[in-house]
C-alpha cells in the first residue's frame, strides 16, 4: 500500500500535481546551503547557453540558405528549372536547420530538478549530482562542435540526460 493510500488520498495519475503531492508527503526537502543543490541554476545556465549558441548557429545557417537560394540560376526559356543537385542542396540545408531548431526545443524543454524538491532517497545525492553535472558538461562540449554528423549524437546525449533526471525523480 502506498503512502498516499494510507493517508486516505486516492492515487492519481502521474501528473505534476501528483508529483508535487508525493514529494510533500515523502518529505522531500531542499537545502539551500548545500552547493550541490545549485544544480538547477547550473542546468538553467547550460540550457540558456546551448540555446544561445544554437540560435546563432541557426541564424548563420539561415543566411547561408538565403545565399544559396540567391545563387540558383534564374529560369530561362531553354532551362526553366534549376538543377536537381541545387534543389537537393537547398532541401538538405532546410532540413538541417529544422533539425537544429528541434534540438533547441529539446534542450530548452529538458527537465531540471525543482528548486524546492530534492529526493533524499539514499540520504546522499552526490552521485546523482556528479553524474548530471558530467552530462551537462558533455552536452555543452558537444553543442559547441555541432555538425550534420554529430547532431544525432547530441540528440542522444540530451535524451540520456532526460532519462537520468526522470529515473531519479519519478522512481
Amino acid at each position: 500500500m502506498s503512502r498516499l493510500t494510507r493517508l486516505g488520498i486516492a492515487r492519481a495519475p502521474k501528473d505534476s500535481i501528483t508529483f508535487v503531492l508525493q514529494g510533500m508527503l515523502n518529505l522531500w526537502s531542499y537545502d539551500y546551503s548545500d552547493p550541490l543543490n545549485s544544480l538547477r541554476a547550473r542546468s538553467t545556465q547550460l540550457q540558456n547557453a546551448c540555446d544561445d549558441l544554437l540560435s546563432k548557429y541557426s541564424a548563420h545557417l539561415a543566411e547561408d540558405l538565403h545565399g544559396l537560394r540567391q545563387s540558383l540560376p534564374q529560369p530561362t526559356r531553354e532551362n526553366p528549372f534549376p538543377s536537381a543537385d541545387d534543389l537537393a542542396a537547398v532541401r538538405d540545408l532546410e532540413k538541417y536547420i529544422r533539425d537544429i531548431e528541434a534540438l533547441r526545443v529539446k534542450i530548452r524543454s529538458g527537465s531540471i530538478p525543482p528548486t524546492e524538491m530534492v529526493k533524499w532517497r539514499d540520504g546522499d545525492n552526490r552521485l546523482f549530482f556528479a553524474e548530471l553535472e558530467a552530462m551537462d558538461q558533455d552536452l555543452m562540449a558537444a553543442v559547441t562542435k555541432v555538425t550534420e554528423e554529430t547532431l544525432p549524437e547530441i540528440v542522444k546525449l540530451v535524451d540520456n540526460r532526460e532519462a537520468k533526471v526522470q529515473e531519479y525523480f519519478v522512481h
